[in-house]
């Protein structure tokens, strides 16, 4: 099992290919085009499954298109509190940077996930954790002791709490929730920037 991060699109968003075997998914999209995102499958001799979205925000999911383009019926993995953000622009922000996205939901293969889920056949524990988005969702991957937070946190810093739908005491409860749910040395992989050690992030950015 690998985990490889791609920084794309207009605002640097980390996308991430998990490997298991010949199996691929892709957890967020990061720009129009996950080209090379199928590339480094490809060499790696795999094949995408299914797509992951950790929140709606337009710089997490502008790849819906190609991957619909790839695999109109492509399992979409998200949140169940999160799927609104898909056909709403104005949850998903696209229209800030001239990207509005608008989808039908009832017309993708949607996955919904609530909280504590575990998808077995990914080796992946979902939890919910609010506050950036209503809805946002964290992927833990015990096998490689890491989980992908999307805007929850960042090694200096956390998600936004002044767009729609978010809420600073939510997010404070989720980022404190997440500390006692995984263990200190699990590997944060956030939606920007350099990954780190939960047990190095500084709490008292919360305050």
């Amino acid at each position: 099992m690998k985990l490889q991060c791609f920084e794309l699109g207009v605002i640097q968003t980390n996308s991430y290919v998990l490997l298991i075997d010949e199996k691929a998914i892709l957890i967020d999209t990061g720009d129009f085009s996950i080209e090379e995102q199928l590339n480094f499958i490809l060499k790696k001799e795999a094949k995408l499954e299914a797509v992951f979205f950790t929140h709606g925000h337009f710089d997490h999911i502008t790849g819906i298109d190609a991957i619909l383009k790839l695999d109109k019926n492509m399992p979409i993995y998200m949140g169940e509190n999160e799927i609104d953000f898909l056909e709403k622009p104005e949850y998903n922000l696209g229209g800030m940077f001239q990207m509005i996205i608008s989808k039908k939901t009832e017309e993708l293969n949607i996955k919904k996930i609530s909280d504590k889920d575990i998808i077995d056949n990914y080796g992946i524990i979902a939890y919910e954790m609010p506050g950036h988005t209503k809805g946002e969702m964290v992927f833990y991957i015990p096998e490689l002791k890491s989980c992908v937070v999307g805007d929850l946190i960042f090694e200096h810093g956390h998600g936004r709490t002044d767009l729609p739908t978010s809420n600073h005491s939510q997010l404070k409860k989720s980022i404190l929730r997440l500390f006692d749910l995984l263990p200190e040395e699990t590997m944060i992989f956030s939606g920007h920037g350099a990954s780190f050690r939960l047990k190095d992030w500084d709490k008292s950015q919360l305050f």
